[in-house]
């Protein structure tokens, strides 16, 4: 009698969101459980909306909204004049695109924003219309969002593509951690509670080692693009002493 093989238990592929969006991921209920396993290090990012970005939020709400650049020279002015400024191309800005674009703009106040239905401004930075980029003076300098296929604006997809690429990424640890971007005043309390981390501590950051379970972390005064750097390669090296543990 011929033995059957046991059949193999199929191989659970990475998580698409984590390859998806560059090594940069926003975390939801759906990749929670899977980004904790899937990655030996996290370097977790924890932000608040600051009493300046609430009063930007009421000026933005009671104000005329994102600026309209009806020229090439308006446009590279208004995009030179900020380290992140996103733009949105669109043949009509009444359109549903547009609109949704216009309500990102009013909850996004850490944000510049501007919108553009010139055929010259489109030419100028090589898109087409009903599209939108990120430019950014680090990283690869811009980053592109297209719409569906059917024109439709997602406004939580557009929401995750502007947090992502707004982080500038420190390059040398890209291949050994996976960098997550979290809003306290958004998270769920478990979410927190894991990380060891309260409302009040932000902005502040965590890195996680997933086989040991040690945190490591940076207080708050001292966060800067070269301080988390140094910790990051302290990490990697072990040199590090764990300041929390799972």
């Amino acid at each position: 009698m011929r033995r059957m093989k046991p059949k193999e238990a199929p191989k659970k592929e990475k998580t698409t969101e984590i390859e998806e969006e560059k090594d940069v991921m926003v975390l939801h209920i759906s990749n929670f459980e899977r980004a904790l396993s899937e990655n030996k290090y996290l370097l977790v990012e924890f932000c608040k909306r600051t009493v300046e970005g609430i009063v930007e939020w009421m000026k933005r709400r009671s104000g005329p909204g994102a600026l309209v650049l009806d020229s090439p020279d308006s446009a590279a002015q208004f995009i030179d004049s900020h380290k992140i400024a996103v733009v949105g191309f669109f043949d009509d800005l009444e359109g549903e695109a547009a609109k949704v674009f216009k309500e990102v703009v009013l909850d996004e106040t850490d944000t510049e924003f501007a919108l553009s239905s010139s055929p010259e401004v489109f030419q100028k930075y090589e898109v087409k219309a009903n599209s939108a980029v990120l430019f950014k003076k680090f990283d690869d300098g811009r980053a592109d969002f297209a719409l569906s296929e059917d024109g439709k604006l997602d406004k939580t997809n557009f929401t995750s593509f502007i947090k992502q690429n707004s982080l500038e990424l420190i390059i040398p640890f890209k291949q050994e951690m996976l960098f997550i971007v979290i809003d306290v005043t958004e998270s769920l309390s478990h979410v927190l509670s894991y990380f060891g981390v309260s409302p009040s501590d932000a902005p502040t950051a965590r890195i996680i080692n997933m086989e040991s379970g040690k945190k490591f972390n940076i207080p708050t005064e001292d966060l800067t693009p070269e301080s988390l750097t140094q910790l990051c390669q302290e990490v990697v090296d072990g040199y590090c002493q764990a300041l929390l543990s799972v």
